[in-house]
């Protein structure tokens, strides 16, 4: 019996181990001194265009002249332009020292100052959706003469005739675009499709708040949050059928569920009582693994899988944004990336491998802190040859 249980112990710790099997260096993409721009303001949840060639991100101006917008560049011309500006117009404007100053409460304090929660449409060039003053809002890029057009897309009113909040937008591939709403004064999950002019389609009826949901790469479900018996829960729901099966029934908040990019698997963070920890498991809830204890959550956004051709590698940042790091979710193998930079968050992925006469490359987006003490966005490329 003796022999058994060690000959378990063994196995276990075989299996839960994390195989240091080196370090990469991040070398700079881009004009380094226009990204590290001078100002007031931070940059932070850089989002990659389904085509690796645009970014955008969110900036965050403090103190009396507060505002949250929604701005891009183009890889190869680090000059900014504007998505959504929207300024303050209550006194006080955004407080970052709330708890969650990204929560429906400090959200709608803010009236028609926020502009944030920004998704790219899937597989659908520079389209996106984001929210303004608590309203949705669709819009395409033209990176030619550097146009946005923009038209607005849902508004909804709870009970009390009041405009509802409407945010975590994301749009999938059939075009449908899934969002939550305080309409009900909960928060579920609604539906409309982005050339209908219909009243949204509600998807979820829970006692709880239903949010973060991420279609899977080929449209055919949701994932998402729902906070029920007493904590945060991750589900699946089925878009034909419409009907929600639990992935996750813990004591414990598993929150900010994302695809892997062939659908096959589902990276999530766990909040436990000290900590975040990142975990993946199978796209049906099966084969649950923890992949990293005390990680950084990102300020809104999900884990960030690198893409299909690497296999299911994770990028993700230690607790105190100190230190980045790559997993292999299958075997645990783990990478640090050198990347010099300190107090980082938000880091994204490039969707597609880009190629050069000296091989192939990942390229990394990340928010960090710069010389002024403002975070900036920062982004670095990876030989993808050296993570295997």
């Amino acid at each position: 019996m003796r022999i058994l249980t060690i000959f378990t112990l063994l196995i276990l710790s075989a299996n839960s181990a994390h195989a240091e099997t080196g370090k990469i260096s991040a070398a700079w993409v881009g004009d380094k001194q226009k990204l590290l721009h001078n100002g007031t303001c931070d940059d932070v949840c850089p989002m990659w265009s389904p085509d690796g060639k645009v970014i955008a991100f969110e900036r965050i101006g403090k103190g009396m002249g507060a505002f949250q917008g929604i701005y891009y560049f183009e890889m190869g011309n680090c000059n900014i332009f504007p998505v959504s500006e929207a300024k303050k117009k209550k006194d006080g404007g955004f407080d970052p020292k709330k708890k969650d100053y990204y929560s429906l409460e400090n959200m709608l304090d803010q009236d028609d100052f926020y502009a944030g929660y920004f998704s790219w449409a899937s597989g659908k060039g520079y389209q996106f959706v984001f929210t303004q003053s608590l309203d949705l809002w669709t819009g395409l890029i033209n990176t030619e003469n550097k146009s946005v057009q923009k038209k607005h897309f849902v508004s909804m009113k709870n009970g009390n005739g009041e405009v509802a909040a409407n945010m975590y937008a994301c749009w999938g591939k059939s075009d449908d675009i899934v969002f939550l709403s305080g309409c009900t004064g909960k928060g579920d999950l609604y539906m409309l499709n982005a050339a209908d002019k219909d009243k949204p389609k509600r998807l979820t009826d829970t006692k709880g708040l239903d949010t973060t949901p991420e279609y899977s790469p080929d449209g055919t479900k949701i994932v998402y949050s729902s906070v029920c018996g007493g904590n945060t829960d991750i589900f699946c729901l089925d878009t034909v059928s419409q009907k929600s099966v639990s992935l996750t029934d813990w004591p414990t908040e598993e929150v900010n569920p994302v695809w892997s990019f062939d659908g096959k698997m589902i990276a999530f963070y766990v909040l436990e009582k000290d900590k975040c920890c990142l975990w993946v498991m199978n796209a049906d809830g099966s084969n649950k693994k923890k992949i990293a204890d005390k990680v950084l959550r990102h300020e809104r956004g999900c884990p960030a899988w690198l893409p299909a051709v690497c296999g299911h590698k994770i990028v993700y940042i230690s607790e105190y944004g100190n230190n980045m790091y790559i997993s292999d979710v299958s075997t645990l193998n783990k990478w640090e990336v050198t990347v010099n930079e300190q107090v980082m968050s938000d880091v994204s992925c490039n969707p597609c491998i880009v190629g050069s006469m000296s091989g192939k490359f990942l390229m990394i987006a990340y928010s960090a802190q710069a010389s002024n003490g403002r975070k900036r966005i920062f982004v670095k490329s990876l030989d993808s040859g050296s993570i295997k």
